[in-house]
């Protein structure tokens, strides 16, 4: 059943509109509220909401491009479209759209999308839409964001800005050049789902942007370091050495 629910509006009473009606009609937990469907894929892998409502016409990224771009996401969430224009609603069904709400919509007109939404029984991984993959969008979507949750809190931490990772028990240090992010997360979700011709893991406890690595020093005991732009020394290991140096003079 639907618990999580993700809002993508540029206009903010939209979105006030929406949140409204969801505490109103719902128990569901909204755990996102965007202004445009840029880099959409991130924020679906790590939150995995079971739906979305989402504007079409949208700065940098409208909601038929951010849907299609879920094509290639596995698990991908049920979308209601939510739109002023109705020239768009054909191509939004193509893209599996369990509703497409022209506002300005009323509470019957919401009620009837949960109308549509309590047909679909099963567990919230069965009301995944089994949606075809776009050929042209098949590639696996690298990570851009982070999304770093403390207390009453969601931090989004641009991926362009880490320099390193530390493993910390079953959370992440993301160290930044001046700041620094507890993530709970392993480093295997991570290495799987970075570029690696842009990180690489150096040791078991740390990944690194290659990039920032400005000399790699051998030691008395026939072990490496790493020396980094910013100053921060890490641990070279034998498992990851030969990996590292390929990714570094290709």
């Amino acid at each position: 059943m639907i618990t999580n629910v993700m809002i993508i509006d540029d206009e903010p009473l939209a979105r006030i509109n929406l949140r409204l009606l969801i505490e109103k009609y719902t128990d569901w937990k909204i755990v996102l509220e965007l202004e445009n469907g840029l880099d959409l894929e991130n924020y679906v892998s790590q939150l995995q909401p079971d739906l979305i409502f989402m504007d079409v016409r949208m700065p940098k990224r409208n909601g038929i491009l951010a849907a299609k771009g879920l094509l290639a996401v596995p698990n991908a969430p049920l979308i209601v479209f939510t739109s002023a224009f109705g020239d768009y609603a054909l191509e939004a069904f193509e893209l599996y759209a369990l509703d497409y709400l022209l506002k300005p919509f009323s509470d019957e007109r919401f009620k009837q999308t949960l109308a549509r939404l309590d047909k679909l029984s099963g567990t919230a991984s069965t009301l995944k839409l089994q949606r075809e993959p776009d050929k042209q969008n098949t590639q696996k979507p690298y990570l851009k964001i982070l999304i770093v949750r403390s207390v009453g809190l969601i931090q989004v931490v641009d991926l362009n800005d880490v320099v390193w990772f530390r493993g910390c028990g079953n959370y992440v240090e993301v160290i930044l050049q001046n700041e620094k992010y507890l993530h709970r997360v392993p480093m295997s979700y991570l290495e799987d789902n970075m570029d690696p011709n842009v990180f690489a893991r150096c040791h078991r406890s740390a990944i690194v942007r290659v990039s920032s690595i400005k000399e790699i020093r051998s030691q008395d005991d026939g072990q490496f370091n790493l020396v980094l732009k910013n100053g921060d020394t890490l641990k070279l290991s034998q498992t990851y050495k030969e990996s590292l140096l390929a990714r570094i003079e290709s």
